[in-house]
């Protein structure tokens, strides 16, 4: 299975590129500038073709060719076609190969193309349609994966609404009498032993405490305008509130004498749940839940886990239904990329990033979890990454372009081959430097 699991990163990851690329090749065509080559993987050429404009008695008598896309000038015009599509040996990615964008093709004389017809000839405005056209491909592909991923595959909806609970067999929960539909109506939990993340010793805390322990209402809410990302956020009428692990969590709580701190589970501590239910009409309260810490492997201490989450129910969206939800996914999912890249060289930051080593990882967590909403969301993230960082300004990237023809224009001023090519060569060494530092941090420090 490690092979198919190494395939489907491979394929997956090749699919992406080359898309990005065919972007870049369909809106130089619209720009008319001469491509060379669009080739799918790397290395010695497995296949090529041109293809051909035919007149229907061409066709039949299949000769008399002439270039779908023919050149401007007599040296190119005796080529069968503009571009050759080649299939390589090696499936690591893709390119596309334009008149003025790195150096000329062996078998084509570059000086032959005309001025015109080369990536650095057209106007500033063509050239940044031509490097935001494999960005606005990625994004595309993210778009309609999810659009996939949510309209093709049955969704599990949850009634947060509700503080009606589901609940694993085999979990602490379970064993206690809760059953799945019961509707909890009251819960709180008492710590033991625990401390302060600056070490203060606390013996006991109730959370909620006494005088704000109020009935459950609900599995899960949010006070009105609020951003639903603080403890602050949180109605303390919903279940998710009374319920949280504060030492699993970096929320502060009131530790007595109006004093907020983060708290944390150490050596010897406990915690105990206090339940209570409504089953058929009746309320019930189960016997105190005792939860005892556990030593972790890497020395730190936590509270045994259980499971308690709303119920749901299997639905299939409408068109309708999945484009809303694609539109939430792509637009959450952007803007938490670009707040990832921000905090990237920061502490908390660098943890929740990951290269190869992490896409392989989450990659065959999807195959092997046989959810396709959760394989295609994964690959429409995946997407969404690569335009997302293909469009920060850093020499080789398209952004990095970008930049330029846009500094071009108001400058009026051509900025030296020279100078590219040497900012070319150090963001290359940069960005490789960090691909390999992240194959490192991956494997020593996998995330979560």
């Amino acid at each position: 299975m490690v092979i198919v699991y190494i395939l489907v990163l491979i394929v997956g990851l090749c699919v992406l590129v080359c898309l990005h690329e065919l972007g870049h090749l369909v809106v130089a065509k619209l720009c008319n500038v001469y491509c060379f080559e669009y080739s799918i993987g790397f290395g010695p050429a497995i296949y090529k073709h041109r293809f051909l404009h035919r007149s229907k008695a061409d066709r039949k008598r299949r000769k008399n060719a002439t270039p779908l896309f023919k050149a401007l000038t007599k040296g190119i015009d005796g080529i069968p076609g503009e571009t050759e599509y080649a299939i390589r040996c090696i499936p690591l990615g893709g390119y596309v190969a334009m008149a003025g964008e790195d150096e000329e093709p062996e078998d084509i004389p570059f000086t032959q193309v005309p001025k015109e017809r080369t990536l650095t000839g057209v106007n500033h405005f063509k050239q940044i349609a031509i490097m935001l056209a494999g960005i606005a491909m990625n994004f595309l592909v993210a778009y309609i994966l999810f659009f996939v991923a949510y309209a093709c595959f049955p969704q599990t909806v949850y009634d947060y609404s509700s503080n009606a609970v589901e609940v694993q067999e085999g979990d602490v929960l379970y064993d206690a009498g809760l059953r799945t539909g019961d509707r909890i109506v009251g819960f709180y939990q008492v710590y033991e032993g625990i401390r302060t993340k600056d070490g203060t010793f606390i013996e006991t805390l109730t959370f909620p405490a006494q005088e704000d322990q109020k009935p459950i209402t609900s599995f899960l809410e949010y006070k009105e305008g609020t951003s639903g990302t603080s403890i602050d956020d949180i109605l303390p009428t919903c279940l998710n509130y009374a319920a949280m692990n504060l030492t699993a969590n970096a929320v502060e709580v009131d530790i007595g004498n109006g004093t907020k701190a983060q708290v944390e589970c150490v050596e010897n501590a406990t915690r105990t749940l206090y339940i209570t239910y409504e089953r058929d009409g009746k309320e019930t309260t189960l016997d105190p839940i005792l939860l005892p810490s556990e030593k972790n492997e890497d020395g730190s201490y936590s509270f045994k886990a259980f499971s308690l989450s709303a119920i749901g129910q299997e639905l299939q969206l409408t068109a309708g239904e999945a484009l809303e939800t694609a539109n939430y996914q792509f637009s959450r999912m952007f803007v938490g990329i670009y707040k990832a890249l921000g905090e990237l060289f920061t502490p908390d930051g660098w943890k929740n990033v990951g290269g190869i080593v992490s896409i392989y990882r989450v990659s065959t967590q999807a195959v092997q979890s046989g959810s396709g909403t959760y394989f295609f969301s994964l690959w429409a993230y995946i997407s969404l990454n690569l335009g997302c960082f293909n469009l920060i300004p850093l020499p080789p990237l398209d952004g990095w372009n970008v930049l330029i023809a846009l500094g071009e224009t108001v400058t009026r001023k051509k900025c030296p081959n020279k100078v590219k090519n040497i900012l070319g060569t150090i963001g290359m060494v940069l960005l490789m430097g960090l691909a390999v530092l992240l194959i490192i941090k991956d494997i020593l420090v996998p995330i979560g």
